[in-house]
C-alpha cells in the first residue's frame, strides 16, 4: 500500500463544509425572491455568506454603537431648541394677555356690581318693594331705584357703562353670590323680578 499523500495548501483552501441553517418556508421563499430581484447575489447561499461576512466586518454596527445596532446620530438640535424657546415665549405672552383680560374682566365686574348696589333700593324687609307696582309707564330710573326692577337695573347700568346686558346680569348674579345675606332677588309676579339690599 502506498503512503497517503499529504494534502497541499491549495487542497485545504478548496475544502468546504456545510453549515445547516433551518428557516421557515416563508423565510426561504422571501430570501429566494430577494435574490431573484438582486443584482448583487447569485444564490441564497451567496446571500447568507455575504451577510455573515458583513456582520463580522462591522457593516451593520458603527464603531461605539451597542450590539443591537442602534447608532448615535450627530444632529444639530439648536434649531429645534430655538423653536421650542420661541414657542415657550409665545405661550407666556398669551398667558400674560389672558391674565390681563381676566384682570380687566374682574375690574369691570366689580365696577358693575358697585353700580348695581348703589342703584337698588335698600329696605328693611323685602315686602317693602313688593308693595310698589312696577308700572311700565313709570321711568326706568323709578323702576330701578324705587321698585328694584331687575330689567330696569340692567337697562340703566348697561347704558351707563356701555356694556352688554349679559355682563350686567352676570354682575347681578355675582353680587348675590358674594352678599347672599343682604342682596335678595324677589319675584313679585311672573316676569317681575326685583333686586333689593336688605339692611
Amino acid at each position: 500500500m502506498g503512503e497517503a499523500k499529504e494534502g497541499t495548501e491549495e487542497d485545504d483552501a478548496n475544502k468546504r463544509v456545510t453549515v445547516p441553517c433551518r428557516v421557515h418556508p416563508e423565510t426561504r421563499d422571501e430570501w429566494h425572491d430577494f435574490v431573484d430581484d438582486s443584482d448583487e447575489w447569485d444564490s441564497v447561499s451567496d446571500l447568507i455568506r455575504g451577510a455573515v461576512y458583513r456582520e463580522i466586518d462591522g457593516w451593520y454596527t458603527q464603531p461605539g454603537a451597542p450590539a443591537g445596532g442602534s447608532v448615535e446620530a450627530d444632529v444639530d438640535l439648536d434649531p429645534v431648541l430655538d423653536a421650542l424657546n420661541n414657542l415657550s415665549d409665545d405661550i407666556n405672552s398669551i398667558e400674560d394677555r389672558l391674565d390681563n383680560i381676566e384682570d380687566q374682566e374682574h375690574d369691570m365686574m366689580t365696577l358693575l356690581a358697585e353700580d348695581i348696589r348703589e342703584l337698588i333700593p335698600q329696605v328693611n324687609d323685602t315686602s317693602e318693594v313688593e308693595k310698589i307696582e312696577a308700572d311700565p309707564r313709570k321711568t326706568v330710573k323709578f323702576l330701578a331705584e324705587e321698585a328694584g326692577s331687575i330689567d330696569a337695573i340692567i337697562d340703566t347700568v348697561s347704558a351707563r357703562r356701555g356694556v352688554r346686558e349679559g355682563k350686567v346680569r352676570n354682575a347681578i348674579d355675582k353680587l348675590k353670590e358674594d352678599l347672599p345675606a343682604s342682596i335678595n332677588e324677589v319675584q313679585v309676579n311672573e316676569g317681575d323680578h326685583r333686586l333689593v339690599e336688605v339692611r
